[in-house]
C-alpha cells in the first residue's frame, strides 16, 4: 500500500502535499517533528492517509471511454 502520509493544504479546491517537509517565510513543518506542531499551521495539516477522497467506481454504470454520453 502506498503510503500517503504528509502535510496537506487545501486552497481555492485544489489540495496541496508536502510528504517531508513544508518551509514558509515564518515557519517550517518537518515530518519527524509533526505531533509537536498545532495544526493548522498557515493551512497545513498533518494525515497519517490522504484526506483526499477519491471517486467511487461505480460499478453498475460502467462507461464507454470510447463513446461517452
Amino acid at each position: 500500500m502506498e503510503d500517503t502520509s504528509g502535510f496537506y493544504k487545501l486552497e481555492d479546491d485544489n489540495w496541496q502535499y508536502a510528504p517531508n517537509f513544508v518551509y514558509g517565510p515564518n515557519y517550517e513543518l518537518l515530518r519527524e517533528n509533526k505531533d509537536s506542531y498545532t495544526y493548522p499551521v498557515e493551512g497545513w495539516t498533518w494525515y497519517d492517509e490522504s484526506p483526499i477522497e477519491q471517486q467511487p467506481i461505480d460499478t453498475d454504470n460502467p462507461v464507454d471511454i470510447n463513446n461517452p454520453t
